[in-house]
Parts: C-alpha cells; structure tokens; sequence
C-alpha cells in the first residue's frame, strides 16, 4: 500500500468530505486524518459534526473545519466553497445522502428531488469546483460513494437506487 508521506504528498494537505460526521464518511475522515491530512467535514446537523470533528482533532493531530450545511441547497454549496476558498483540498469524498424510503408513489415530490438535489447534483458540483485546481496541480482525487442499491432496484428504496446508479 502506499506510505503515509506518498498518501498525503498525492492527496493532501487537504480533504473535503461531505456527509462526515458519521458512518461511513466519518469512517473516510479518520482514515484520511490517519495518514495526515487535514480536514475539511460538512454535515446537516452541528452536534454530531463537532463531535467528529473533535475527536479527530484529539486523537489524530490534524485540523479540522466543520460546515453546517444542506448541500442540497445552492447556499450549502456556496458555505462550503466560502469555507474552503483559502484551502488546497486535494481529496474529495462525496458521501452526503439522503434516502427516501417507502413507496416511490406515495414519496411527496419535494423528497424525491431532495434526494437528486443532495445524492446527483451537489456531489456533481462540488466536483467541478474542486477538479480544476487538482488538475493544474497534477494530483488530487474524488471519491463517490455509491451502493449496491445503484447497481438494482430495491422495492421502497427507488429514488435512492436510481440517485446511486447515477
């Protein structure tokens, strides 16, 4: 596998992972702050966020920046991009989810779209904001967290599985 040094030198100094604050995304932050990279966490609710977001500070030494913010909405988005104007991210994981569950007709439409809003396009469009300044540096990477969902229909769960498939 690849060092700690070679990990941070390819992918740091910087990480940015939405939906970090618990599970899985708060399971992607320790292991990235494990090989030394700050990190930038963004979540809906503040308790939990601060709670990672502390943690990671005591037990891995890095920097932490919390973001309370819905990326499913425009001005979420612009949070995170003011947030991190001043900061090399040179690691994206999109992990931020929503999952409507249930009768897809029975769903109200503002779910449905949420779940595109959040699950498609905010991880979209923190990738190309992000993308280019990799690009010119030469290194950098994206990760979109997926689901096994995404790869079938899955009765209660078709929004979810379609936005995942994306």
């Amino acid at each position: 596998g690849m060092t700690r040094r070679a990990f941070a030198d390819a992918y740091g100094p910087w990480a940015l992972v939405a939906g970090g604050s618990e599970g899985i995304g708060a399971a992607f932050a320790d292991e990235i702050a494990r090989r030394g990279i700050d990190l930038v966490l963004v979540a809906r609710r503040s308790d939990p966020l601060e709670r990672t977001a502390a943690r990671l500070r005591a037990e891995r030494a890095v920097q932490v920046r919390t973001v309370s913010a819905d990326l499913a909405d425009p001005a979420g988005l612009a949070a995170v991009r003011e947030a991190t104007a001043d900061l090399p991210v040179g690691l994206l994981v999109a992990n931020a989810a929503i999952i409507p569950t249930g009768s897809f007709l029975a769903a109200p439409a503002t779910e449905i779209a949420g779940a595109i809003d959040l699950n498609c396009l905010a991880s979209t469009l923190l990738a190309h904001h992000f993308l280019p300044a990799m690009a010119e540096r030469g290194r950098g990477g994206v990760i979109f967290v997926s689901s096994l969902a995404g790869l079938q229909g899955v009765p209660g769960l078709a929004a979810y599985s379609a936005t995942k498939s994306y």
